[in-house]
């Protein structure tokens, strides 16, 4: 005799073990759904009633709903929404969806009565809902058909001024939660929610337009209603408005943005067809007054919270973790954000757990393992590309960021960064140097000139306070080559600008010479090596700037023989050296 795939209260029974981290990651579920549905404004109810166990008296929730003003479910899609096994964006390659699981596994995950009240028009409300108790009484196998109804009394009288002209109300009951206590559990979902959906919460529509989500507490003996709205909260505190403990610092950005980094990776798609989507890695750290607060202030403490890297899928946090990535030892960490963003179309690569909590696909490895990796690779393996490519991006710019933030020393300035003896060794020679260059062609005043410099050298070294870079710029008022480090895409390493009569070589952190032996040499006990890296650029910056100089055609010229010159360094450097 022909059997059932599934029987719905062993079903039930299993997905209520989906594995929510908590009640927050559950009701982000619902947020997704919200979201989808363009809502602008997205209501968390949080019905909460006195309680009294034994001599103790507590305030508990009683109940949970998620009400917005999206576009709300046509009678087709309400009908269908609590079954099992449907969804309306299954393997859907873009958006916030995945396997149409969120709005019935987290809600079964958090409790036994399920009720889904929706409308397209003012006063035609239906409801479908899942009542499991009576599912494992009467041995139900099927999902009863949406009825016309009213919404309940206690959300119209309660919250009638957010209800739109079209939406959804979810409404959970007989709560199986893992926090009960109504503080408790509006904390955590601060903390939380602040967090995955600090995209659509910031000023910047760039990426995630901005909602309105608010948690509103009702006290069912009083009627008194409380109401908090969302403000991100940002690993990379580069979003505003934020949820710092400051108020003054709410409305800035209180780290510097390090770089950006893009990462073209392989993936299958439906078809089987081998194709390549863009990972972008963003790298930030604390601007030096804001480590001087030091670790045990209320803004170290919220830093140390954020301690971590965040995996972001079309906007919205999927997980947040140390990924084998930091020496659980150094308190240090906290002073850096970094965040990688990716597709849905890239959810297999990345092993994306169906409840959106899990990145399963990418940890941090040890030099030993990567051998074995790149095996994996030669023989196709897409996930193991994906590992060896983030692992370098992750490791390579924490470790930088990592070796300016141990370096600050609170209030003052190191004789190191004040001087470099090979810059002005070098700028002695040019000072005897007869020639004519294009650079001296350049005017500012003393002043223009400390302030253009400044602005070079805070880019060239984020650690730095405005004063400190002052006092570094006024070293280097006379010289006539300088060199610094910046940022930009492509393979180019060596750019050269003009300041007044300065010629200065900028180095490109985002290229492989600077990540493999720029800074290598650099941080390294012997010196040797890292002054002639620097007296060989000097030479051909000031070279340029001579040969460039009456003659507007060589400066083309010259910027074609960099990049050329770029290119060949990029490739020596994958092919050539182990």
């Amino acid at each position: 005799m022909p059997q059932p795939i599934a029987d719905a209260a062993y079903t039930l029974k299993m997905i209520k073990e989906a594995g929510y981290k908590s009640a927050a990651t559950a009701i982000g579920e619902l947020i997704d759904n919200s979201l989808q549905a363009e809502a602008e404004n997205i209501d968390i109810l949080v019905i909460n009633k006195k309680q009294r166990v034994g001599a103790r008296s507590s305030n508990n929730v009683f109940k949970l709903a998620v009400l917005d003003d999206g576009h709300g479910m046509d009678l087709d899609t309400l009908s269908k929404c609590l079954s099992l096994g449907w969804g309306s964006r299954l393997d859907a390659t873009e958006g916030l969806g995945k396997f149409g699981f969120g709005l019935k596994g987290s809600s079964i995950s958090q409790a036994e009565i399920v009720k889904v009240y929706s409308w397209q028009s003012p006063g035609e409300v239906y409801m479908s809902e899942i009542d499991s108790p009576k599912i494992y009484k009467d041995e139900i196998q099927h999902i009863e058909d949406p009825v016309k109804t009213n919404l309940p009394k206690e959300f119209i009288e309660n919250f009638h001024e957010a209800l739109g002209n079209t939406g959804t109300l979810v409404i959970w009951e007989d709560l199986d939660l893992d926090v009960k206590m109504s503080d408790t559990l509006s904390r955590r979902l601060n903390e939380e929610l602040c967090r995955i959906y600090r995209h659509f919460l910031d000023e910047d529509d760039d990426y995630g337009e901005r909602r309105n989500i608010t948690i509103k507490n009702l006290q069912v003996e009083t009627g008194e209603i409380t109401a908090e709205s969302l403000r991100a909260n940002d690993p990379l505190y580069l979003l505003t408005p934020n949820n710092l403990p400051d108020e003054e610092l709410q409305d800035k950005q209180t780290n510097a943005l390090i770089d950006k980094v893009e990462l073209n990776i392989d993936y299958e798609d439906l078809n089987g067809e081998i194709k390549t989507s863009n990972v972008l890695v963003t790298f930030s750290m604390a601007k030096p007054e804001i480590q001087n607060l030091r670790g045990n202030s209320k803004v170290g403490n919220h830093y140390e919270e954020n301690c971590g890297v965040s995996f972001v899928r079309a906007g919205r946090e999927i997980e947040f973790g140390r990924f084998n990535l930091l020496d659980n030892s150094e308190p240090r960490h906290r002073w850096w954000g970094a965040e990688v963003r990716f597709e849905p179309e890239l959810d297999k690569i990345f092993k994306i757990t169906n409840n959106k909590q899990n990145v399963r696909g990418f940890k941090g490895v040890s030099k030993e393992k990567i051998k074995s990796l790149e095996l994996e690779a030669e023989y196709g393996n897409l996930n193991s590309k994906m590992i060896l490519k983030l692992n370098r991006c992750l490791s390579e710019g924490i470790s930088g960021m990592m070796s300016v933030i141990t370096s600050r020393k609170s209030g003052s300035l190191s004789e190191k960064k004040k001087k470099n003896p090979v810059l002005e060794r070098g700028n002695e020679v040019f000072d005897n140097n007869n020639s004519h260059t294009e650079s001296e062609q350049c005017s500012q005043t003393p002043e223009q000139k400390i302030e253009s410099l400044i602005e070079v050298v805070m880019n060239n070294d984020t650690s730095l306070t405005k004063t400190e870079a002052r006092e570094i710029a006024e070293t280097q008022l006379d010289f006539k080559v300088n060199l610094i480090t910046t940022s930009w895409p492509g393979s180019l390493f060596l750019e050269r600008s003009i300041i007044d009569n300065q010629s200065i070589g900028e180095i490109n952190m985002r290229t492989k010479f600077y990540k493999q032996f720029w800074r290598y040499l650099e941080t390294a006990n012997d010196q040797k090596g890292f002054e002639a890296l620097q007296l060989i650029l000097m030479a051909l910056v000031r070279a340029e700037d001579e040969l460039s100089y009456g003659n507007s055609d060589r400066k083309e010229t010259f910027l074609q023989y960099r990049e050329k010159w770029g290119q060949h360094i990029e490739e020596l450097l994958k092919n050539a050296i182990n």
